[in-house]
């Protein structure tokens, strides 16, 4: 997909959402272009396919693991702080 005059591909993520990302972060245009045609900047890239592979493959471990606390935090909440609390002022007439 073009926008803007910048090339960007759209991703299916394993959970079903899209992302798009610049296609120059990526391997992509040196792949698809005649090496003579790619300029100096498209050849710069962040990472490779596997590199973003493995970049999402931790992303997923840490927000594994950020959700494992957040249900151990929970699961340590006091009694008291489930029971309902009594209103500080009394009824309006």
């Amino acid at each position: 997909m073009h926008r803007r005059g910048q090339l960007y591909l759209i991703l299916i993520l394993p959970d079903g959402s899209k992302s798009l990302v610049p296609a120059d972060w990526t391997d992509f245009v040196s792949v698809t272009r005649p090496p003579q045609a790619v300029s100096m900047q498209a050849t710069a890239a962040m990472g490779s396919v596997e590199d973003l592979l493995h970049a999402g493959a931790i992303t997923d471990a840490l927000l594994d693991r950020l959700a494992a606390t957040q249900g151990e935090a929970a699961e340590k909440e006091s009694p008291l702080a489930r029971k309902p609390s009594k209103p500080l002022r009394s009824a309006s007439r």
